[in-house]
């Protein structure tokens, strides 16, 4: 009893409120998410509190903590010739296979130069350099018509090697890390036929054999591994599977795939099959479904560490390499259609004489930077033990959704040369789409971001107001009330509908330091506000903060510190208006959440580039007013009401498709999903 308590004492805010509204399995699911996600930190050593927490919540981060720096000349050099290798492949027709895919001769030609060995230590056959070199590298490896490379090398060196790197043993490491540094493949397997990368709904698992003394992985039908990248036969793969077929405990196991299939039988007491998974995405890479069935995995190559936790620690520096071939793509894009639009005669003269054009092509080199300038930013601050908290999440949904506007806007200076089967941007039309939802669903992971960024608030302030409404939400007894007569909220409303038990929360709510604190917070920000008001009205380039960023560029820098200061009273809006509701209401947290990352976004886009040439500083510019604009135009509390009147109408509908009342779709029989969930063969 003791340690249940302990248990929901050690819950945030945000799942005891999620518990109070009766979504027990989301509650117990971001619990664990939680856990392992601080867990991941304490790993990488993050010290330091968030940079996107301190430019809401404060103390505002100095000037130079967002200036990025350049890499140096040993690792340009290096870089170049791997590109350069890479280039030579391609023009000799060596680069891919008579099927679309990598060749061995291109991975032997890059491997020269050890890229598979990049950021694996020396002691292993590495070159131990930083993330923040590899970024450098893989954006240019895109932007040069190699993203299936990029993708590739990525998985093999954050999901694949850092993974082991961070939580292998030496003896682990010792057997992997050498062979990966010589270029054999590496895949991760996390996702499912029934399961993307939400890893707490994994249904594959282990058991322990002890005849032979080592474990046995089942993962076939609707929990074969699908969509896993660089996965083969012969290759390496770790695996994310359940500690045993009732656990919740999951586990990471490393192993080498058989070199063919394998069929149970009287000789061999296991199943094995890997072919296509059949993507579009990714054309150029090895991507497959596997299933295992009583598969042999010694015992030694169990990772001992949680499999969630892993997880986490991985992801982050897969979300910044995913946003470095981000810019190499978009950078690809924009030179495809300048070069298009400077050849092309419009009306009146060349494409590229025209605005419309010209602002396409300059909102691709805008996200292009972007994505790079939040890159960088992200591996500089983990490089310097920086709690990534928010900005390793934003930099991938920002740089993904850059990447699809950027493609559209090189769609339309294009047209239909676009759509050629020989196009670059027909062959990464595909690929730039997946990148919305690989690594985590970009919306979702925007409401994760939210989540991080706010919990010390909520924990901190908002406790009083959550915790009471959690108390009369239970009877006598300590069960939860029924659903129909939950409150979520104190208000008008719940005075009407039950007088006694708002009475009674109002009076516990007096009495509970938690609100005294909110409202000292409340004055204290206040007080702050007033102080710093003849600042916010002096123009940028009076301030001495913004000496060191070029005239251009003081404005935008101002504006967005200034706004990301206001962040923390909308939020706080947001809990008054919402109370419980806010638990629920996705689509307030969402429009929040997207402000926050354009916000941030513009800011990293004007101090990652005070130093950079003229033309570079003119597209952060450029991209610096695109952001505004779309600030500007989602104003999160301002527009609750018609965000409420959305929210009501989408309800509405979904109660009509859920009961199958759609007339729009009546009588229409959708074809069946590809690796249906239903399938019990391999």
């Amino acid at each position: 009893m003791s340690d249940k308590k302990t248990e929901k004492s050690n819950e945030s805010m945000s799942v005891r409120a999620l518990r109070s509204t009766g979504n027990q399995a989301y509650a117990k699911e971001l619990a664990a998410i939680e856990v392992a996600e601080k867990a991941a930190d304490i790993r990488g050593g993050k010290r330091s509190s968030a940079l996107v927490q301190r430019l809401i919540y404060g103390p505002q981060p100095a000037c130079t903590e967002m200036m990025t720096e350049t890499v140096d000349t040993e690792s340009i050099n290096r870089n170049e010739q791997i590109i350069a290798a890479a280039k030579a492949c391609l023009s000799e027709g060596k680069a891919f296979t008579t099927g679309g895919k990598l060749s061995s001769e291109l991975r032997q030609a890059v491997n020269e130069h050890k890229v598979y060995a990049y950021t694996i230590p020396k002691e292993y056959g590495g070159l131990a350099s930083s993330y923040r070199e590899l970024a450098e590298l893989e954006e240019n490896i895109a932007a040069n018509g190699l993203g299936g490379l990029a993708v590739e090398i990525s998985g093999q060196l954050t999901i694949g090697a850092g993974g082991l790197m961070g939580y292998g043993s030496d003896e682990q490491k010792s057997l992997f890390l050498p062979l990966l540094a010589e270029g054999r493949l590496m895949a991760f397997g996390l996702t499912e036929v029934k399961v993307g990368v939400n890893a707490k709904k994994v249904s594959a698992y282990v058991e322990f054999d002890e005849l032979n003394d080592c474990w046995r992985l089942f993962a076939h039908g609707d929990s074969s591994k699908l969509y896993i990248t660089s996965a083969t036969h012969g290759g390496l793969m770790a695996v994310v599977a359940k500690l045993g077929k009732d656990s919740r405990e999951l586990g990471l196991f490393i192993t080498e795939l058989p070199e063919s299939d394998k069929e149970k039988n009287a000789d061999n007491d296991y199943s094995f099959s890997c072919h296509t998974s059949g993507t579009e995405a990714f054309q150029t890479n090895i991507n497959s479904r596997l299933s295992f069935e009583n598969f042999p995995i010694p015992k030694s190559q169990h990772i001992n560490a949680d499999g969630l936790e892993v997880l986490f620690y991985s992801l982050a520096m897969g979300r910044c390499m995913l946003s470095a071939m981000s810019a190499g793509f978009q950078r690809l894009y924009a030179s495809e259609a300048i070069n298009y639009a400077k050849q092309r005669d419009g009306v009146g003269g060349p494409v590229i004489s025209h605005e419309l054009p010209q602002l396409s092509i300059a909102k691709i080199l805008g996200g292009a930077l972007q994505s790079r300038s939040l890159c960088h930013l992200s591996l500089q601050q983990n490089q310097q033990h920086i709690n990534l908290a928010g900005l390793r999440d934003l930099t991938k949904a920002a740089a993904a959704k850059s990447l699809l506007e950027s493609l559209s806007c090189a769609e339309r200076v294009i047209g239909g040369r676009s759509l050629n089967k020989e196009s670059p941007v027909s062959a990464t039309r595909a690929t730039a789409h997946a990148f919305s939802i690989v690594e985590g669903e970009n919306d979702l992971i925007t409401l994760g971001m939210v989540r991080e960024l706010t919990s010390d608030f909520v924990s901190s302030y908002m406790a009083g107001i959550l915790g009471v409404l959690d108390k009369v939400n239970t009877d006598a007894c300590g069960n939860a009330v029924p659903e129909d007569k939950r409150m979520l909220s104190l208000g008008l409303n719940s005075l009407l509908n039950y007088p006694g038990r708002s009475t009674k929360a109002i009076l516990n709510l007096l009495f509970n330091k938690d609100l005294w604190r909110l409202l000292f917070w409340i004055l204290k920000n206040v007080l702050v506000d007033l102080v710093s008001l003849p600042k916010r009205l002096l123009p940028a380039s009076w301030r001495t903060r913004y000496a060191d960023i070029p005239a251009p560029l003081q404005a935008y820098a101002k504006y967005a510190e200034a706004r990301l200061r206001d962040q923390r009273w909308t939020y706080l809006g947001l809990n008054i208006f919402y109370q419980l509701n806010l638990t629920k209401a996705q689509i307030p947290l969402l429009a929040f959440g997207k402000r926050i990352e354009n916000l941030v976004s513009l800011l990293t886009v004007v101090y990652a580039n005070a130093s950079a040439s003229e033309d570079t500083q003119a597209v952060a510019a450029l991209q610096a007013e695109i952001l505004k604009q779309k600030i500007k135009e989602n104003r999160v509390l301002r527009n609750l009401r018609a965000i409420e009147a959305l929210r009501k109408r989408v309800h509405r509908v979904s109660g009509f498709v859920s009961n199958d009342q759609c007339e729009l779709i009546k009588n229409l029989e959708p074809q069946a999903i590809p690796h249906a969930w239903a399938e019990v063969n391999n």
